[in-house]
């Protein structure tokens, strides 16, 4: 997971591009948590900011129902599903407003370095 972010800084060290990272935590369902922080996807435009209503995003025709939950303002990826209908969502949400982190969320196993 370092060296996706370390693939990114060009990315985003370029202001005259206006690109910035949506960011979201991974649910994870059995104990019911949120890992730690991640991309979801590089956006154009300038970073609008982490303090706008939690969003729940749900992988399109995703069969793993893999989903996101987020406080990322802004138009969220393109990809994914926001209509918040997708069955884990009010797990993801309830976890990212409890702050209800994973055990190993952060640590150098998880990818949140």
């Amino acid at each position: 997971m370092k060296l996706a972010w370390l693939a990114l800084i060009p990315l985003l060290s370029c202001e005259t591009d206006g690109a910035y990272l949506y960011l979201g935590y991974k649910y994870e369902p059995g104990p019911g948590c949120i890992d730690a922080v991640s991309a979801l996807d590089v956006l154009a435009g300038s970073d609008p900011g982490t303090s706008c209503s939690p969003r729940c995003i749900a992988g399109a025709g995703d069969a793993s129902m893999t989903v996101f939950a987020s406080k990322e303002c802004g138009p969220p990826p393109p990809v994914g599903d926001v209509s918040g209908t997708n069955p884990l969502c009010p797990g993801a949400l309830a976890a990212l407003a409890a702050g209800n982190f994973c055990p190993d969320a952060g640590s150098s196993d998880a990818g949140g370095d």
